[in-house]
């Protein structure tokens, strides 16, 4: 069996392929990952059953948004030409527009034999675009969805879940339960690619040399912020640039808060689940989410945060009252509720995988 996995962004990016390279490897099959490789840094390389096939083409975030766009047609294109050429007996496209931009190609050939991964919005507010991609998921194998506040935009399907949820070491989850939590220096704790600047530069300002506050951003992207906390003698912050992604426990072992607000009133933001909210499940560790988001909604029915608004009149005081009055014995029971149906959900997803591997 031949397999193709199809990606705009380089794999090393998308925690999530992990799944799917972990059932491809317990097979015999051939896989090839063609993939668009923005930074340039890729080679074509081959990891036993698995075949790495990069199109280089440099797409920096310095570049203008018209310019980045622009990108896109040659590598579309590429990606296109890459599937038409060859055959395979499966196909999995790693993000939505991939399926589209491939979609003439898949009913003529791939027919039910191809499976759509949708972690984002893209451009669903596209008339044209949603018609296309209704044809692309009516057509696949199965449709994958890591939140189900992505069913606002999306056709009618049976879709598949798949959460960003990434199980930690039962010992480092217990070390971090039993911590002692202090509450009169609250780290709110951003652990991730750090990269709405805007957010996290209203924030910084916000909670300025607080001591009842403590703000960290760790995580590649943190040091574009050292400027403008020295240009506003901001002292009460931590910024630690790119780590290796097995120290994301370590750094949780500090936080008090998770810093999950990126905002809201913006379809890309509204619906989408991070894997932060995984990760205050596992740790119980209130999580800080956007009012008016899906994130919020997933928060308050199981108990795993607070909600704010930091626009709001003396959002500040508000936050500290919330923090100090937040029932952490209650979260941890529901958290264990929560993951509960995160890992059956997840189970559904894998067995499913298995199926379409195996027909």
């Amino acid at each position: 069996m031949r397999i193709c996995m199809i990606s705009y962004i380089a794999p090393y990016t998308i925690p999530y392929i992990d799944i799917y390279l972990k059932q491809i490897r317990k097979t015999d099959a051939q896989c090839d990952i063609v993939f668009w490789d923005r930074d340039g840094n890729c080679k074509n390389a081959k990891e036993g059953n698995i075949t790495y096939c990069p199109y280089a083409s440099a797409a920096l975030q310095s570049d203008s948004k018209f310019k980045r766009y622009f990108q896109y047609i040659p590598a579309t294109l590429h990606l296109r030409k890459f599937l038409k050429r060859n055959h395979y007996d499966r196909v999995i496209f790693l993000q939505t527009h991939a399926a589209i931009a491939c979609s003439g190609i898949l009913k003529k050939k791939y027919k039910n034999k191809y499976l759509v991964d949708i972690r984002d919005f893209t451009l669903e507010n596209f008339k044209l675009f949603r018609a296309i991609e209704k044809k692309a998921i009516d057509h696949s194998y199965a449709t994958v969805i890591s939140s189900n506040g992505y069913k606002s935009f999306l056709p009618k399907h049976e879709y598949v879940i798949a959460h960003n949820y990434t199980p930690v070491d039962k010992a480092v989850v217990q070390q971090i339960n039993s911590r002692y939590v202090r509450d009169n220096c609250i780290n709110i704790s951003f652990i991730g690619y750090v990269r709405f600047y805007d957010m996290a530069k209203k924030l910084l300002l916000l909670f300025k040399n607080d001591k009842r506050f403590h703000l960290s951003y760790i995580g590649t992207g943190a040091d574009a912020l050292a400027s403008f906390c020295r240009e506003n003698q901001i002292q009460n912050v931590t910024l630690h640039d790119k780590f290796s992604p097995d120290q994301t426990a370590d750094f949780y072992r500090d936080a008090n808060l998770i810093n999950n607000l990126y905002g809201n009133h913006n379809p890309y933001l509204d619906y989408a689940l991070s894997n932060k909210l995984y990760y205050a499940a596992q740790f119980n560790i209130p999580i800080l989410v956007s009012k008016g988001t899906y994130s919020c909604q997933v928060a308050k029915e199981n108990n795993l945060g607070i909600s704010w608004d930091p626009d709001e009149s003396g959002a500040v005081d508000k936050l500290y009252k919330q923090f100090c009055d937040f029932d952490r014995k209650k979260m941890q029971i529901c958290s264990k509720k929560f993951l509960n149906t995160v890992v059956e959900d997840n189970s559904k997803f894998s067995k499913m995988i298995n199926q379409f591997l195996e027909g």
